[in-house]
């Protein structure tokens, strides 16, 4: 009797435990890749200007997470799971990869990092797992993620370039740049007008969710 199958329950496809594990895996080693990468870049390109915005914003973070779960089309838990592991992946490679290059490394920026990953990385990685589904909504909510970020990060290096006393923004060109394929991106990515325009009215929203999310990592870095 425990050996048969309750009627009506259905049997477990052979290997699917293992696709599972291989796509948690894939985002684990994708974020590790990913962080490492980013350190390396910020080394090679400090000074770089504009450049420079490309391995020291979210959005690289972000984009890795989103194309995760595109590689995994309409499992959104699945998804999710595995842009949490892409994202907790990118915090450990960046600082892992800072400290054996002689860099001092926080705990607790540590710790605040990968906290924001695993809130904002299952959100990202699900939007891509989404981005064929039926329903419009659902379908374009990656663009309005990608290209909300995007406009957000560049109107924060244009806000920067007007402070003259401050040094560390990546300069106006950059910020414009980032704006403009904010915009871009959900017309490219858009299946059809209708999803494209929606697509392009959603990063509004998300632009305030990313600044909600950038003054609370602040917040806890003040309270840390």
């Amino acid at each position: 009797m425990g050996n048969t199958l309750e009627a009506g329950a259905p049997a477990l496809k052979p290997g699917a435990s293992i696709r599972i594990w291989q796509s948690l895996l894939i985002g684990a080693g994708v974020g590790l890749v990913g962080g490492a990468l980013t350190m390396l870049g910020q080394q090679v390109l400090a000074g770089s200007g504009g450049w420079f915005m490309l391995v020291n914003s979210a959005t690289p973070w972000v984009v890795l997470a989103f194309v995760v779960g595109m590689s995994i089309p309409g499992r959104h838990g699945l998804a999710a799971g595995a842009g949490a592991l892409t994202e907790a992946g990118m915090v450990l490679g960046y600082y892992g990869t800072a400290f054996l290059s002689g860099f001092a490394v926080s705990a607790s920026s540590t710790l605040i990092w990968i906290l924001a990953g695993v809130l904002a990385g299952p959100v990202y990685a699900a939007a891509g797992s989404a981005r064929r589904h039926p329903r419009i909504l659902l379908r374009v909510a990656g663009l309005g993620l990608l290209g909300g970020v995007l406009i957000m990060e560049g109107c924060w290096a244009l806000w920067l370039a007007t402070d003259a006393n401050s040094n560390s923004g990546p300069g106006p060109v950059a910020g414009w740049c980032a704006i403009a394929i904010g915009v871009v991106l959900p017309l490219v990515l858009g299946r059809s007008i209708k999803d494209r325009i929606v697509g392009l009215l959603m990063t509004i929203p998300v632009m305030g969710l990313v600044l909600v999310g950038y003054l609370g990592v602040m917040w806890l870095f003040m309270q840390w």
